[in-house]
């Protein structure tokens, strides 16, 4: 690769970088412009504050993830709220599945207890006054200036989720007439509820959850099936090959693996030529990702048809240490 080439593709990384919009529209399905690689928070930045607390959003909003990861459940009264287990026990003060609590009784209860008690090196006085989230707060409250990765969690104990997601994302002005295309991205394992989804809103650019032998080798039939209503896929780190990788990008989808937060891993699937990555500590995969750049030019995985991609920076492990 010559001096010239490597200088256009350094300019080209460092304009993506500033660039907010991921994924271009459906319904090609083609390969989305804007960033080569995506930093999404999972949960927020939850290594570092309560998971699903605005504590957890905006601290990973200030640490430059590009996406800020969330996962849906709804009350009994019917309103979005972001939690990731289908129960409230494992981070409040209370017991029993998120359904069965109205917003009113769910915003009595605290989510920040159970995170200083089980990691005392990020513990903060102040995420004892952390709640349970709606989507609107969310959304009202970071706006445009953030950029969403929604997960669907389980449509088949919320009936008509797809709908209200749908419904709120337009009433924020985040899908629909002058919306910015990709400020919000919408997974799920639920392959039915994403096809609910795409035909309610076409232009929504949505992402197929996998694991087991569908993360590791998907089948040319599964491939073909999930373009039809997908731009991307986000499978289990641990089950996803090289080979699984290079298939699903030279058929046009993203690849973005979930929840890498080893500088190690980071690298290896880097290598590997994913699109993004789903961490808890989103500070340090984006140190690692800029270590790949730090020879002066992005690595081979970002341009379009590559099947070589370039050996990341091995002072990435360093970098990332210093951010821990």
């Amino acid at each position: 690769m010559g001096k010239g080439t490597q200088s256009l593709l350094a300019a080209l990384f460092c304009a993506a970088l500033h660039n907010p919009v991921v994924y271009g529209a459906p319904p090609t399905h083609a390969p989305p412009g804007g960033k080569p690689f995506v930093v999404i928070a999972h949960r927020g930045a939850s290594a570092y504050a309560p998971e699903e607390t605005m504590a957890a959003f905006t601290l990973a909003k200030a640490m430059g993830a590009d996406y800020i990861e969330m996962d849906l459940q709804m009350t009994k009264d019917g309103v979005l709220v972001l939690m990731h287990d289908p129960t409230v026990n494992r981070t409040t003060n209370g017991k029993g599945p998120v359904k069965s609590y109205t917003l009113r009784h769910l915003e009595t209860l605290e989510t920040g207890t159970w995170f200083n008690r089980t990691h005392p090196r990020y513990a903060k006085p102040e995420y004892t006054h952390q709640h349970v989230p709606t989507l609107d707060e969310v959304l009202d409250t970071l706006g445009h200036g953030a950029n969403y990765y929604i997960e669907v969690k389980a449509p088949q104990m919320y009936p008509g989720v797809e709908e209200k997601l749908v419904t709120a994302l337009k009433r924020h002005h985040l899908v629909g007439p002058g919306a910015v295309r990709g400020q919000v991205v919408v997974e799920s394992f639920d392959p039915q509820a994403l096809k609910r989804i795409h035909r309610m809103e076409p232009t929504l650019p949505l992402v197929q959850l996998v694991d087991g032998k569908d993360a590791a080798n998907p089948t040319p039939q599964q491939v073909r099936d999930w373009k039809t209503y997908a731009v991307g896929v986000a499978p289990n780190y641990t089950r996803l090959t090289p080979q699984a990788v290079g298939r699903l990008r030279a058929s046009g989808l993203r690849v973005e693996p979930w929840t890498v937060d080893s500088p190690v891993a980071m690298r290896r699937l880097m290598r590997w030529g994913v699109t993004g990555m789903f961490t808890d500590r989103p500070d340090v995969l984006r140190s690692v990702w800029r270590a790949t750049t730090s020879a002066g030019a992005a690595p081979e995985s970002t341009r379009a048809g590559s099947s070589h991609p370039a050996r990341p920076s091995e002072s990435a492990a360093a970098l990332a240490e210093n951010h821990r």
